[in-house]
């Protein structure tokens, strides 16, 4: 029966291995040449757990078999530095940049709205913040108008946002040109303004890539989901095409984002809510040669997702390699679906 037992093991920790391996390789190949790769890589977190879990377990017997988790996870480094940081703060930066998407957690009534709105307004017009980048934030209504005026109050003179966007660029230094990325109905948008910072000027972008919009579905199945039932299993299969469809969308915005970036004439800083993970495709196209803040600069976990999905990081900060980042932080709060990601900024 020990030998039976460790020789499932054996098969379930190549398994592990090898699934570890193919979400690496989901960096590399686009969801519109081959979407189930997609999904691996979304399962990183999990699958490097279940490695290390394996790794314990072979050491723990004294078996060689230790080597093969060891070795997928070394292979894979990067990957997990993006994820887990190791850099303890180096100090300030010249430029603190936050990237903020203020969507809420459920519907609620304008007043309860408002007060919890409140709490998130305190968080993005911190006093140590120079720029915010917002994703979400309704432009229609009075609180939208209120906000802009106490955010001049409190140091943000300038911002940028476009008619019929939920995005917002606010700044404590002169914008001196900005604009919008045209996705044609295909996403959710994206916007930059060019700052110029202690005589430096830096083009920083705005990102909001497509939404899966499968928040309310995935927060019923993970509290009433029964998997005995036939609802259930096409509840899932409807979050899962939702999650399939978008990731293609994503990726088909590469060209148009990539080439527009390519063409700016200062270096850049782009922020935002790309609904993707580093392991995606479209988020290593966009990375390029960029630096993520939170690798260069964070320590400890970097999920960004507040929902019921958990060891989600969506939200990203990327740094052109001409500047220095000095710190990076995940600010965890209890307010919306995301947390706020910080990043020090120097040159």
């Amino acid at each position: 029966m020990r030998k039976f037992t460790r020789s499932i093991l054996r098969l379930l920790s190549i398994g592990a291995v090898v699934a570890l391996g193919l979400s690496y390789l989901s960096a590399y190949v686009s969801p519109e040449d081959f979407w189930p790769l997609y999904f691996v890589g979304l399962a990183y977190p999990w699958l490097l757990l279940t490695n290390f879990i394996f790794l314990l377990i072979w050491c723990f017997f004294k078996k060689w078999y230790a080597l093969l988790p060891l070795l997928c996870i070394l292979l894979g480094w990067g990957h997990l530095t993006t994820f887990v940081g190791v850099n303890p703060s180096n100090g300030e930066g010249k430029l603190r940049v936050m990237t903020y998407n203020v969507g809420l957690k459920k519907q609620m009534k304008y007043k309860e709205r408002t007060v919890l709105m409140d709490k998130i307004k305190a968080v993005y017009l911190d006093a140590k913040n120079d720029v915010v980048c917002l994703q979400e934030i309704t432009p229609v209504d009075k609180y939208y108008a209120s906000t802009l005026e106490e955010a001049k109050r409190k140091g943000f003179q300038y911002y940028h946002r476009i008619a019929n966007t939920s995005l917002t660029i606010l700044s404590k230094f002169p914008i001196q040109k900005s604009g919008a990325l045209s996705f044609h109905g295909r996403a959710n948008g994206g916007i930059y303004a060019d700052v110029k910072v202690k005589g430096k000027t830096l083009r920083v972008y705005n990102l909001h890539l497509a939404s899966n919009s499968v928040t309310t579905s995935t927060n019923s199945l993970i509290k009433e989901g029964d998997l005995q039932k036939k609802s259930t299993w096409a509840e899932i299969t409807g979050v899962l095409r939702k999650v399939k469809r978008t990731s293609i969308v994503r990726a088909g915005l590469l060209g148009e984002i990539n080439k527009h970036i390519g063409l700016a004439p200062y270096p850049i800083i782009i922020c935002g809510d790309f609904n993707d993970t580093p392991q995606s495709y479209t988020y290593q196209q966009i990375k390029n040669n960029k630096q993520a803040a939170f690798r260069a600069g964070g320590f400890g976990i970097g999920s960004t997702y507040a929902g019921a999905i958990p060891a989600l990081k969506i939200d990203h900060i990327l740094v052109d390699e001409s500047l220095d980042v000095v710190d990076a932080e995940v600010i965890h709060t209890d307010l919306g679906d995301h947390y706020p990601l910080v990043a020090e900024i120097d040159w």
